[in-house]
């Protein structure tokens, strides 16, 4: 027989567990919803990549063709390029269309506005540039512009640059080349290039055509100017100690020898298949371009000559920095940065009495040099606190009592004594600022101080008390 004790209790276990599965299933979604957004957020936050249009080889002939766009007096045309350049990059992603698979190509002109690549929707349609995003849309019959879809009919990588046009519904095999699924048929024109000119194919067709482009993805990284390390540029600066009060001009200066450097580039690399079928061969292509303007095939790594001087659009920064940073300073007013135009050394002050024991700073020359590389070398400059005995404190443990105190001096003298007691244990410590003190009593209370070898001052002594016997 259940008790009325037993049966309130599985009542509330039920409960409990209804409870229980309901924050789930609500924690689930809420994982759900936060996963999508993150994943949405993810594709919309993506940035579009770089393509090139190139006219597919067969069998290794045909040459190279690319679809460029170059500047022409105040404005953009499609050209034909028989070698790279960085005017024949594209971008296409999702930046600009984000519905479905289908992307817009475009570049931004020197003005920093879109351009576009579009074409009427005619057999040999000319190929046109458009300043604004053409009218596109997935499986719509009132497209008005050709754009280029990610998909290739003979799977080679990277796809085909293929321009697609209306949807006719209702087809049958007689009235369409190739029947899309769902009863929809799609007129396709291929981007092609004759031997010099790009347009659309004549008639559309869902077999590549022997003249067809393709987009080919690229990757571009670029490489800022390098100064070689071992052939000139910036003397060391010299570290040095500063002590209060100290107002006169400090060996800051440094000198720029002639030097040599690597020329700022970016190299672009893409793959393409030079020999399509079960067995395609595929070509790497890399190409270098210096910020000169010239281009190259290998990586620019010919040093330069720089010669020395004192450049107008080279610019100087002295800075200050680090824990002792804020008793320094390049001016009366406290500053700890300077900016210059020249190589002129800065005076250094000591302008705030330090107390509290040695620190470092960090005293950093930076030449930048054509606003595009920089170069940096550093000193120590240490800040002294003058003669003094140093602040310390003991950290007790069962292995003994470590001593430690601020720097102010080279050399130290560590005393220690019951505190009943009259006679002083000592230990001199050189170029440190600790000291292990062992072999005393368990639960005792001991006085200890530490003294500076350069001053004749007694510190005031502290206690600490070894701990009880484990």
């Amino acid at each position: 027989m259940i008790e009325e004790g037993d049966e309130e209790m599985k009542k509330s276990e039920t409960k409990m567990k209804y409870i229980d599965n309901g924050m789930i299933k609500a924690m689930r979604m809420v994982a759900c919803c936060l996963l999508f957004f993150a994943l949405a957020g993810n594709v919309f936050a993506q940035s579009d990549n770089l393509y090139v249009i190139k006219k597919t080889y067969y069998n290794g002939t045909g040459g190279e063709h690319y679809l460029a766009h170059v500047k022409v007096g105040d404005n953009y045309v499609l050209q034909d390029a028989t070698t790279f350049s960085p005017d024949c990059l594209w971008y296409s992603g999702r930046e600009i269309n984000l519905s479905g698979t289908n992307h817009n190509y475009y570049f931004i002109d020197d003005a920093n506005q879109y351009r576009f690549l579009s074409a009427p929707l005619t057999a040999g349609g000319e190929l046109l540039l458009s300043d604004s995003k053409p009218e596109v849309y997935l499986l719509n019959n009132t497209d008005q512009n050709y754009y280029f879809y990610d998909w290739d009919y003979d799977n080679w990588p990277e796809g085909a640059g293929v321009a697609r046009g209306h949807q006719y519904n209702g087809v049958t095999a007689e009235t369409c080349v190739a029947e899309w699924k769902y009863e929809q048929c799609w007129e396709v024109y291929w981007v092609e290039c004759d031997g010099s000119n790009w347009g659309l194919s004549s008639a559309y067709s869902y077999d590549i055509t022997p003249n067809a482009g393709r987009f080919r993805f690229v990757q571009d990284h670029y490489y800022p100017m390098e100064i070689t390390s071992n052939q000139g540029g910036l003397d060391d600066l010299v570290g040095f100690e500063m002590e209060f009060p100290d107002n006169t001009v400090h060996s800051l200066s440094a000198s720029i020898t002639p030097f040599y450097y690597i020329p700022a580039f970016k190299k672009y690399e893409f793959d393409e298949v030079t020999t399509p079928g079960n067995s395609p061969t595929t070509t790497h292509h890399t190409y270098y371009y210096p910020d000169d303007g010239s281009s190259n095939e290998n990586p620019p790594t010919s040093a330069q000559a720089v010669s020395s001087g004192d450049p107008a659009q080279w610019s100087y920064e002295w800075t200050i920095s680090g824990e002792g940073a804020e008793y320094l300073s390049f001016s009366d007013e406290g500053t700890t940065y300077v900016h210059t135009s020249s190589l002129a050394s800065p005076t250094l002050y000591y302008r705030t009495e330090n107390n509290t024991g040695h620190k470092t700073a960090t005293l950093t020359l930076t030449v930048t040099y054509d606003g595009d590389s920089r170069q940096t070398t550093s000193a120590t400059v240490t800040v002294k606190t003058r003669c003094q005995n140093p602040q310390f404190s003991a950290d007790v443990t069962y292995e003994g009592v470590t001593v430690s105190w601020t720097a102010t001096d080279d050399s130290y003298t560590v005393s220690w004594k019951k505190s009943d007691a009259t006679e002083w244990s000592s230990q001199e410590v050189n170029n440190d600022n600790s000291y292990t003190i062992t072999g005393l009593e368990y639960s005792t209370t001991y006085d200890y101080k530490v003294k500076a070898s350069c001053t004749s001052d007694d510190p005031q002594s502290l206690q600490f008390t070894t701990l009880h016997q484990p």
